[in-house]
């Protein structure tokens, strides 16, 4: 999936500001800060979501914030296949 390069991209910008997490606590960041996509929850056609970079650096830095996802646009580009469209 092209969402590979963008996640390993992410993982190492957010690994590298906090040194001291393992790459456990580095996956869980990004899984729990990630904006939810499509179905609720992991699903197979959105995974976890759309990757935060800065959300997973706050998470890990227990600063969870309030409207983490709500700052992003609501509408998807039109390029991006629904639940419906998908056999």
């Amino acid at each position: 999936s092209m969402a590979s390069p963008h996640v390993a991209g992410v993982a190492a910008l957010v690994w590298s500001i906090n040194l001291s997490k393992t790459n456990l606590e580095i996956r869980n960041a990004l899984e729990q800060s990630a904006q939810d996509l499509g179905a609720t929850g992991r699903d197979d056609l959105y995974g976890h979501g759309l990757v935060l970079a800065d959300a997973a650096n706050n998470y890990l830095a227990n600063e969870i914030p309030s409207q983490l996802p709500s700052q992003l646009p609501s509408q998807l580009p039109s390029d991006v296949p629904s639940q419906s469209k998908v056999p």
